[in-house]
């Protein structure tokens, strides 16, 4: 079928660009000027022809389009009326907000090129295919257009995934429940609450003892798992991901484990070094490693397509230059290195964790901000640690997928030996689907 594959037109965008631009950045003065006392609002934003037309210019004119959608549960109608967002507060009702809106522009994406263009099917395609906290559905509600359910233990006990466990060793005694198993609850009101543009004088080394305690206990585990994988002579280290509340917080625990200079009340700045020996980006003489062995992201950043913000462009300012050195090392093209941009070099960084040769194979420690979810298919994870709240049942299992692919899998599924997981959060946790059905012509 590879001949009838080459006569199709294939377009891979971000469902980000179906947000309508601004054809004429305009000043707020300059926009009040030429719009007048008393008179309509200028309407510069692109039609739905032209955003279209950005967007898939090679399928103007062209009929019989398919849309796939990968991580289909975030593209859906929100239901009106507010039964399943009272209940929400804080940062979780945040988190919904944000999951709606991102729904809404996706959803009416493609709800414009089936007006315009017209869709012959739209596939789906998402290993949580269930409506989100604050859809207006009950959350973890399958879709109505499932065609295909295959469940996490079925994975498991066909070998197809790694079996996630939950550690059961606490450090910190006194408490009927064992505090790391709800970490966010104990240390979320001693975290900075809002991003690193806005958070002063924060210093890695005063983390709650809580957090410190849960980082070093997991490293612990982690370093175990080193050194089996050195001497099976398994070429790429595994990979630890913590994932974050927010940029202050990342950054804080990246300098923790990675090292930080700090600087002096005459100027001068003094190497501390990372609190975790294998996550270092520091000799011991304090000389910056030529290859991160930690990486510092906002994958949301650079899901969205969009440039990264000033302040996230600073904090991984140390990290970018040494890649653009390994570039140019690998390939001795300077120009090359020079060419590429921040997101790009973070981007292939972060999609080659785990694959030897590639520039991202030296990595052990990812700090995410966001949910390092959709996308991120490193098959190197071994441990997980979450310093934010999980206040969902998509975020616990989306976050815990990142973890589960295996870097190799027997040829033929063994359902021996124990297949249980030690925690899971319900049957239906971490599906793989093929969904279908309504919403645009979504049919079988």
């Amino acid at each position: 079928m590879l001949g009838d594959i080459d006569r199709a037109k294939i377009v891979i965008t971000n469902y980000h660009a179906f947000r309508r631009r601004e054809r004429l950045e305009l000043s707020k003065g300059g926009r009040s000027l030429l719009q007048g006392r008393g008179g309509e609002a200028l309407d510069t934003l692109e039609t739905e022809g032209q955003m279209l037309q950005r967007v898939m210019p090679g399928l103007m004119g062209m009929k019989n389009i398919l849309a796939i959608n990968d991580e289909g549960h975030h593209c859906y109608r929100e239901k009106p009326g507010d039964e399943d967002r009272g209940d929400l507060k804080g940062d979780d009702r945040k988190e919904a907000e944000k999951n709606n809106e991102a729904a809404r522009l996706w959803i009416s994406g493609l709800e414009t090129v089936n007006r315009k263009l017209g869709l012959t099917r739209v596939l789906d395609l998402s290993a949580t295919p269930f409506f989100l906290s604050g859809s207006g559905y009950a959350e973890g509600t399958l879709f109505p257009w499932t065609m295909s359910d295959f469940s996490l233990m079925d994975a498991i006990e066909c070998g197809i995934v790694k079996l996630p466990r939950v550690p059961v060793a606490d450090n910190i005694p006194g408490g009927e429940m064992p505090r790391f198993r709800e970490l966010w609850k104990h240390i979320g009101p001693k975290m900075p609450r809002k991003g690193r543009g806005k958070a002063k004088n924060l210093d890695p080394l005063s983390l709650p003892t809580e957090l410190q305690t849960a980082l070093e206990a997991l490293y612990g585990h982690y370093k175990k798992t080193y050194d089996l994988w050195e001497k099976a002579a398994i070429r790429m280290p595994p990979c630890f991901i913590v994932v974050c509340q927010n940029t202050s917080i990342s950054k804080l625990v990246y300098d923790y484990i990675s090292g930080f200079h700090r600087q002096n009340d005459d100027g001068s700045t003094t190497l501390q070094n990372g609190r975790l020996e294998l996550f270092r980006n520091f000799d011991e003489h304090g000389n910056p490693l030529g290859r991160p062995r930690t990486l510092l992201i906002d994958s949301e950043q650079l899901e969205s397509g969009e440039a990264l913000d000033d302040n996230f462009r600073g904090m991984a300012a140390d990290e970018l230059d040494r890649f653009r050195r390994e570039i140019v090392e690998r390939t001795g093209d300077r120009r090359q290195a020079e060419n590429l941009s921040d997101q790009e070099i973070l981007r292939e960084v972060m999609n080659t964790v785990g694959k030897p040769g590639r520039l991202g194979d030296a990595i052990r420690c990812v700090v995410s901000v966001s949910m390092l979810t959709e996308g991120w298919d490193a098959n190197t994870v071994t441990h997980v640690l979450g310093v934010r709240a999980f206040g969902t049942q998509l975020l616990c299992e989306q976050v815990i997928g990142r973890a589960l692919r295996r870097p190799s899998r027997p040829a033929r599924p063994s359902r021996s030996g124990p297949c249980v997981p030690t925690a899971i959060p319900s049957k239906s946790a971490s599906r793989a689907s093929l969904a279908t059905g309504s919403n645009c012509p979504r049919s079988a």
